[in-house]
């Protein structure tokens, strides 16, 4: 989404007002870590009354779940899809 005024690219988030309160502690959680590069920013909290949204950087290369499969395909692919199972819990003795 671009914003109106700027035409900057923001993502938004849609929150139901039930949620709101977990919503506004990932906000705060975000802008407590927001220096740290790898971490998308909450810019702007706005509120409708039956819905919250959260503006916040754009991530161009898709969503966390997306790239977790992607890397589990890869990693996959270089094992020859064969990975070695666990041999179980470690004896108690150690």
């Amino acid at each position: 989404m671009r914003r109106v005024e700027s035409g900057e690219e923001v993502a938004v988030k849609k929150v139901a007002r039930a949620q709101l309160a977990a919503a506004a502690n990932e906000a705060m959680m975000a802008a407590w870590v927001s220096a740290c590069p790898s971490v998308v920013g909450v810019r702007e909290v706005h509120l409708s009354e039956q819905h919250g949204y959260l503006l916040s950087d754009v991530c161009s290369g898709g969503d966390l779940r997306g790239l977790l499969e992607r890397r589990k395909a890869a990693a996959s692919n270089a094992t020859g899809g064969v990975c070695s199972p666990s041999p179980g819990p470690l004896p108690s003795s150690l």
